[in-house]
């Protein structure tokens, strides 16, 4: 659940010889510093979308202030939640913040926001962040989620986990702890003047299964169960070491192998754990306080660890794995493939590297598999009768699946649904949404009896509220399922550990433990609580298949399989399950055992050595502390987020030449809310040698659909080089004002328009207006290296008008415009094909060719510009630039094609910082036209020349390497070569994600 910020950014360097494999490596290594040391700049000056949809919901603020050494608190929520936040998160969060203050070691330094989001943003998720604040964000949509957590209140475990994060994330020392407190929330700062490099939040560079790791394994005691009790993860662990596919080299980096982020979470969880029972809770949170103080090198990692445990990092990951994979052994497949079966379908019927429930109606089963994580899923109907298997290529997001009475499938999940609205509901192909089921999770449908079993997920942000058409049935702390006569079966947790079953609102049975799935239920049609109800829990060795049978009153186990994560009975013979593997997830008809062994879940308890009072966790604050601190410590406010703006950061920079006259000084500072709605920027800025001063000011509000922002900008020079028009003494001023609105149009399409007026004081064309139209439309998956399916067409233009005479029907004003459309088709296995076209045309002397008409520092214009988010081309040219003189109208086009071939291998360290994950290689081409040989001269890269056209050809390479083991980016090395002239260039560009 931890966020890390988006960056884009590009930087082309050209080699015309490369000499020397180790300067080269060495120019490689300084790129890369650059690129680590500006990259929360660029990060802050792009984000400029809100963690929550752009609606009109109202937000309030509660401020509260600490004691001494405590955490001052600030709560921003919609009205609908005020009892929430009082009753349970306020509570809850204060009492925690007392714990960890304890078990971490320190106090956070700085006020932290905790947002609960809309009824709008109902989304399985939450987050923490450091940068540009100490912000925990939750998000209402955590009940499709409710089993795999195993937790008994979604509230208390992101409380538990995010809370972590702030902790972990915040632990520094020494210069790091100095910086921070001064120039802000950096996660890298060069210091001016003497150029000291300082990580100030070193942990954001740790590996990722021990942030996630210790996170669950605070989320897991404090008696609200958590993902250490879930059979998944146990089984998961164990079919992992069973075929060796855990080393400290897969632990360490963010890989592209099954199951991919998932076991970052569930194997750190363990690692965790083994520590914890070695150690102690405390010692190991104490960890992040001593790695805090590695602000120069953050990449230490085993000195750490010897330092702190007195063990090595490595020796402690061999003796963890050496002591589960002992237990792993015991760890059972199931081999009871049905032996009538045909011999086509005695092994696996399918493959996913996604786990999706499965549903099924009178005659079929369904579910959704995903087997490449690059292309369509796959629909898997089964005929019960006939066992018949039929495989449709859908456009159905992941999710449980129902078959509507229109005769369509629908899943069952969230998804966006406009710029105002994140929804749960039934989806169908291309993203269409049945609007009768809008914040309802469908779990089950009888058509038979026109019955509709659902979460209403407005109602189930701390309890999850299980409704039967417009009837409430109760709480749950599972999913639910129905018999045939609309019976509800559901799992509650109740007095800590104990699982109960229920039927309708009366009690079944219960067994020890905090993890079970719903699966199946059999009615007999003998008695009326004589229905077999099958579901999924923990086994020693990690999670299997049971069955309550109602004649009897007792729980039996099916299989002998500890890997079965999910089942569907078929007949009185035959059940699905599928399994969990090393590499996917399995599915194989098994044969129903003759007779059944009565069998218990396992109840998992762990021996953790624990830094607190043996009934600590349990000493939560009662309803009258609660009721007696709430009038004292919280203030209502209305949010106004331009009036919460906070400084995130400010910098001075300072440089000077060896004669000391030529002085350069500048100094910036950055300011957000904590919704991320407003962002304010400000520098001033002081050049000698030009005699020169600049002030400017940027404002960006993104509170609604319709983004705006205004842009201020005065220019102070003086001297004989001070003015951009060589005037001895000038004092001018730009001002520009826009706005832009994205919005989700219909299947995968995407829309975005923006305007914008500038205006420039002292110019003779004082008045520019600028337009920007895209439509796009995106079919992206989970492990695409690039787009799968992608066409965008988009519109730049801006005017030029005359001072005192602007009027667009007369030539008072110089027009430039840009045309352009990309096109990317996968036709299988990542054979991908890449097309770009631009037109350009242009009334005035100046016609930019290769980049953007403007170059806007703001993402109102530039998000979603181009299929990869940055202004870098498709197709790479070395055409920089077309100059024009003459009074003719000016036009120019430029086509692009190429073909690239993904190779999906990865080779991976342990202590060397760039890992590659995979790559890519491509040939292309491009055919330049220009206007006139007569009024062209053409700037490449060695020289000018006058002429109509050109054309490039050339080839190049692509990988995504990973930085520090966690952080992907996208290098690329290109080779472009023009046919018409003696000119070639490499080229090497840079893309990220942090």
């Amino acid at each position: 659940m931890k966020k890390y910020k988006i960056i884009q950014f590009e930087l082309s360097y050209k080699f015309f010889l490369l000499k020397n494999f180790l300067l080269s490596f060495f120019l490689m290594i300084v790129i890369m510093i650059i690129i680590v040391s500006f990259s929360y700049v660029r990060a802050e000056s792009n984000i400029y979308s809100n963690f929550v949809t752009a609606d009109s919901t109202e937000y309030f603020k509660y401020n509260t202030t600490g004691g001494d050494g405590e955490t001052d608190f600030q709560y921003i929520i919609p009205l609908e939640q005020k009892e929430l936040l009082l009753n349970k998160i306020y509570p809850l969060s204060k009492y925690f913040e007392t714990y960890y203050r304890k078990s971490f070691g320190f106090s956070l330094d700085e006020r932290s926001t905790i947002v609960i989001t809309s009824k709008n943003n109902q989304i399985a998720n939450a987050f923490a962040t450091v940068i540009p604040q100490h912000l925990n964000v939750y998000y209402s949509g955590g009940v499709s989620l409710l089993e795999e957590m195993s937790e008994v209140s979604w509230v208390k475990g992101l409380i538990l986990h995010e809370g972590a994060h702030l902790y972990q994330l915040s632990a520094k020392q020494g210069l790091a702890q100095f910086t921070k407190s001064v120039f802000g929330n950096y996660f890298f700062f060069l210091y001016p003047i003497i150029p000291i490099p300082v990580f100030v939040y070193p942990n954001a560079i740790l590996p990722t299964f021990l942030i996630e790791g210790n996170a669950i394994l605070n989320e897991s005691i404090h008696e609200n169960g958590g993902r250490l009790y879930s059979g998944k993860t146990r089984a998961m662990l164990y079919a992992l070491l069973k075929d060796d596919k855990i080393d400290v080299i897969k632990l360490i980096n963010n890989h592209l192998e099954f199951p991919f982020t998932e076991e970052k979470y569930l194997i750190g969880a363990y690692f965790n754990l083994f520590l914890a029972q070695k150690f102690g809770v405390e010692k190991v949170n104490k960890f992040f306080l001593t790695q805090g103080k590695h602000y120069f090198i953050p990449l230490i990692l085993n000195k750490t660890f010897d330092e702190h445990f007195g063990q090595s990092f490595y020796s402690l990951v061999d003796e963890f794995i050496n002591k589960y994979t002992e237990a792993a052994k015991g760890q059972k497949k199931d081999e009871s493939i049905d032996p009538t079966l045909n011999s086509a379908t005695k092994s696996s019927i399918a493959k996913s590297l996604f786990s999706n429930p499965i549903s099924a109606d009178q005659y079929f089963i369904y579910f959704l598999t995903d087997e490449t994580g690059k292309s369509y899923r796959k629909l898997n109907i089964i005929d019960k009768k006939t066992l018949q298997q039929k495989i449709i290529e859908v456009d159905l997001p992941a999710g449980k699946v129902f078959k509507y009475i229109d005769g369509k499938y629908y899943s069952a999940t969230s998804n966006k649904l406009s710029n105002t609205e994140y929804v749960y509901g039934l989806w169908g192909e291309g993203r269409s949404f049945l609007p009768e089921f809008r914040s309802k999770y469908v779990v089950d449908i009888n058509f038979n009896k026109d019955k509709v079993l659902y979460f209403d997920v407005l109602k189930s942000f701390e309890d999850y509220n299980l409704f039967l058409n417009e009837k409430f049935i109760g709480t749950t702390n599972s999913m639910a399922l129905m018999n045939n006569k609309g019976d509800v079966y559901y799992f509650k947790q109740e007095d800590g550990s104990n699982r109960v079953l229920y039927k309708n609102q009366q009690k079944i049975t219960s067994f020890k433990g905090h993890y079970s799935k719903m699966v199946d239920v059999e009615s007999t049609g003998d008695e009326r609580d004589s229905d077999n109800v099958y579901f999924v829990a923990a086994t020693e060795f990690g999670e299997s298949l049971f069955v309550y049978n109602g004649k009897m009153n007792k729980i039996f186990r099916v299989v002998s399989s500890d890997v079965v994560d999910n089942a569907k009975k078929i007949n009185q013979q035959q059940i699905l399950i599928a399994e969990i593997t090393s590499s996917a997830y399995k599915y194989k008809i098994v044969k129903m055992p003759e007779q059944l062994k009565e069998e218990l879940p396992t109840f998992y308890q762990f021996d953790i050595k624990k830094d607190w009072p043996k009934n600590e966790s349990k000493n939560e604050p009662k309803k009258e502390v609660i009721v007696s601190t709430i009038n004292s410590n919280l203030k209502e406010e209305s949010y106004n987020s331009f009036t919460s703006l906070r400084m995130s950061t400010w910098d001075y920079r300072f440089s000077t030449a060896n004669d000391g006259n030529d002085k350069y000084h500048k100094l910036s500072s950055k300011y957000n809310d904590p919704l991320q709605r407003n962002f304010l920027n400000i520098s001033v800025e002081f050049k000698n040698s030009l005699s020169t001063n600049d002030f400017y000011i940027n404002y960006l509000n993104a509170r609604y659909p319709i983004s705006w922002f205004a842009t201020f900008e005065n220019y102070h020079g003086y001297g004989r080089l001070a003015d951009r028009y060589w005037n001895a003494n000038s004092n001018y001023y730009d001002f520009e004002v826009g706005f832009s609105y994205p919005a989700y149009l219909w299947e995968h399409w995407r829309f975005i328009g923006a305007l914008s007026a500038i205006y420039h004081s002292d110019a003779f064309y004082p008045l520019s207006s600028y337009q920007f139209l895209k439509i796009s439309r995106l079919i992206m998956f989970p492990l695409s290296f690039s787009p799968y399916r992608y066409f965008g067409i988009e519109l730049e233009n801006i005017n030029d008008y005359q001072k005192g005479r602007v009027n667009l029907f007369k030539k008072s004003h110089y027009q430039r415009t840009n045309i352009s459309q990309e096109f990317i088709y996968d036709f299988g296995n990542e054979k991908i094909l890449e097309q770009e076209f631009n037109y350009y045309y242009s009334d005035s002397w100046k016609l930019n060719y290769a980049t953007k008409i403007k170059d806007s520092s703001n993402s109102l214009i530039d998000q979603g510009s181009s299929s990869s988010g940055s202004s870098v081309n498709l197709i790479p040219t070395i055409t920089r630039s077309f100059l024009g003189f003459g009074k003719n109208t000016l036009h120019a086009f430029r086509y692009g094609v190429g073909g690239k071939l993904v190779l999906n291998y990865g080779d991976y360290y342990k202590k060397f910082p760039f890992s590659i994950r995979r790559s890519a290689i491509r040939l292309f081409a491009n055919y330049i036209k220009f206007p006139s040989k007569n009024y062209s001269i053409i700037i490449t890269p060695n020289n000018s020349r006058l002429r109509d056209y050109d054309a490039e050809i050339g080839g190049g390479y692509q990988s995504e390497l990973l930085l520090a083991h966690i952080y992907p980016i996208k290098l690329s090395f290109d080779y472009v070569s023009s046919m018409r002239e003696s000119n070639s260039a490499i080229l090497i560009n840079f893309l990220g994600e942090f």
